[in-house]
């Protein structure tokens, strides 16, 4: 004879959160930590994964709930050989020395006090000159830069893919390059940092354009 066999979390106002049902007769019974069953899910991004010393950068978090519909969270960013801590989601950093870091964000549902941890590796290089076509050593051309209502992106490859992303990492154009010169209109584009990545079978390039 089989039997069903139905197990609920409730909360303290009564309201059913999930409910599980199964068949026949188990043999043994697992009890999960509240964090491993309700706690959050986090998430750690950045648009690009190099900068240049002295660059403007955005770290990006992001967090999903189980069961919650409209939970309060906590934000703690650190990288311990940066030297560098923050409380907000989504903080800036200008790093000023080369080498390789890790960011660790700790997102805390702090009515459960339940966390998740997630990171992010950052590399950053001593760059030469403020022209990120010598960076590169390209001779890709990106004008007017900063651009207004649009831009071109010269010396390119035909069949090379176009990116752009915003400093979050929200992709705002792509396309594929017919000539060796693209102009790309802007009006679009929200004023601020862009990332564009120009990517052929032999190489990525990234160049900043700055949208006014």
């Amino acid at each position: 004879m089989s039997t069903v066999n139905t197990i609920s979390e409730i909360n303290s106002a009564g309201t059913t959160l999930w409910t599980k049902t199964g068949t026949g007769s188990p043999a043994n019974a697992i009890r999960y930590d509240m964090c491993y069953v309700r706690g959050p899910i986090a998430n750690a991004s950045t648009p690009m994964n190099s900068v240049c010393t002295g660059d403007v950068f955005e770290l990006s978090s992001s967090v999903v709930s189980v069961t919650e519909t409209s939970p309060n969270y906590s934000y703690s960013w650190s990288c311990s050989s940066a030297g560098f801590t923050s409380s907000l989601q989504n903080p800036s950093i200008t790093p000023t020395t080369a080498g390789e870091y890790t960011y660790v964000v700790t997102i805390t549902n702090t009515e459960l006090n339940c966390w998740d941890t997630a990171s992010v590796t950052l590399v950053v290089e001593n760059c030469t000159g403020i022209d990120e076509s010598a960076k590169n050593r390209s001779s890709i051309t990106v004008f007017p830069n900063p651009a207004q209502e649009y831009f071109y992106i010269e010396n390119i490859s035909v069949g090379c893919t176009i990116t752009i992303v915003d400093k979050l990492g929200r992709r705002v154009y792509t396309s594929t390059a017919k000539s060796d010169k693209v102009k790309i209109q802007t009006d679009t584009f929200a004023k601020g940092l862009y990332f564009i990545t120009i990517q052929n079978k032999e190489k990525t390039e990234d160049i900043k354009l700055i949208v006014e």
